[in-house]
């Protein structure tokens, strides 16, 4: 399906009323200036979330660029890939204000929902070889852990640090996103070598096996810790 270039932009659009929503009904945040007596040690799970933050926002920026590539491989060279991009944004803003119901419904299960959604997009992509509907599956699915497994952290963050800690865990988390975001590139490429494959799907499956390596230490952990 092949759609104008100027439709994307039109797509980016329909998010300006939802921006111009929440300006007006979301409070703004005040938070109060504590005087902190002593220092305190940050909590090494904190440091576990930043790694688990640059993986995935590493994982669904590769996703998002190398999905024109496999495409265009797939479709033709006149494929026009960034219509299906441009929805991306409008996926995850649902899956955001889905989140609410998610988490309640399932507690501390939304964040393993949030990464079988990851691990099952990955899949997908990396078995997209000959499909473009798998390709267009994953990458739609990918939209939905980035909305769930954040607000998940972010709201729970106060359980792992104090309250004069909880500000710089934020902070080295939203650094773990921009590391992930600027290694991503660098990233796939070795990914690529350690396939020893030139299909552009191969490295997923690489993504596939760190995920669900993630999946079941958060797992265990979990567990141990509520023993």
């Amino acid at each position: 399906m092949n759609v104008s270039w100027i439709t994307s932009f039109w797509v980016y659009a329909l998010a300006l009323p939802i921006a111009v929503f929440f300006y007006f009904q979301v409070p703004e945040i005040r938070v109060e200036a504590q005087s902190q007596t002593a220092k305190e040690k940050m909590n090494p799970a904190v440091y576990a979330l930043v790694v688990f933050a640059i993986i995935l926002v590493m994982n669904s920026i590769a996703i998002s660029v190398r999905f024109s590539s496999i495409a265009t491989e797939l479709m033709g060279a006149s494929f026009n890939a960034s219509n299906y991009l441009a929805l991306m944004p409008l996926l995850g803003i649902a899956a955001g204000f889905a989140f609410g119901f998610v988490n309640k419904l399932c507690g501390k299960f939304t964040l393993y929902l949030g990464i079988a959604c990851f691990i099952a997009s990955n899949l997908l992509i990396a078995m997209s070889g000959s499909s473009f509907w798998l390709l267009v599956a994953g990458l739609f699915l990918s939209s939905i852990p980035g909305s769930w497994c954040f607000p998940y952290i972010f709201s729970n963050l106060d359980t792992l640090t104090t309250k004069n800690t909880v500000t710089l865990a934020t902070s080295l988390i939203f650094i773990g996103c921009n590391i992930g975001n600027f290694i991503a590139p660098l990233a796939m490429s070795a990914i690529q070598l350690m396939t020893g494959s030139s299909a552009l799907t191969a490295p997923f499956y690489i993504f596939v096996g760190v995920l669900v390596a993630v999946l079941i230490v958060l797992v265990a952990v979990n567990r141990k810790a509520t023993a």
